[in-house]
């Protein structure tokens, strides 16, 4: 409950230097401790960890360089892998390619943005969309409205 409680003070700080990537640490100390819950009282065979901490290794540099342009093999460089072990151990672990999950990524962060009032095409920019059309058709597969209609909706 203390790592929830710092996540969203975090978010109430909105202009702390490097609160995105204390946010996402956060969560993903929060990820871990939910999956110790779960996970079998047999030891977690060092392969595995591994992967997840790579996993984890990519997930905070996704989550740090998402306005970025970012290429693959930058993600694999990150946690010392291969482009293709990078796709597999994400796989593996997120049921989701990185592309998928930097895509989630961005919209999500994009949605946060249209609700502090940011204009689309600002937004879009914002969130590593070369094309404010891209950010609206995949806005709008993913959230059944457009960018606009949802920051007139107003807060949910």
């Amino acid at each position: 409950l203390a790592l929830l409680d710092e996540v969203e003070a975090r978010f109430a700080a909105r202009r702390a230097q490097g609160q995105e990537y204390a946010v996402a640490v956060a969560l993903v100390r929060i990820w871990q401790l939910l999956r110790g819950h779960v996970a079998p009282a047999a030891p977690v065979p060092a392969a595995t960890r591994s992967r997840q901490e790579r996993v984890q290794a990519m997930l905070l540099y996704l989550c740090a360089h998402y306005a970025q342009d970012i290429r693959l093999q930058d993600l694999a460089d990150c946690a010392h892998l291969s482009v293709g072990e990078c796709c597999r151990a994400f796989q593996a672990c997120l049921n989701r390619s990185p592309y998928q999950f930097l895509k989630e990524y961005r919209l999500r962060r994009g949605c946060e943005l249209l609700r502090a009032g940011h204009p689309v095409g600002e937004t879009a920019a914002l969130c590593g969309f070369h094309q404010t059309s891209n950010f609206i058709r995949a806005f709008r597969a993913v959230y059944g409205c457009t960018p606009l209609q949802f920051q007139r909706r107003g807060p949910d």
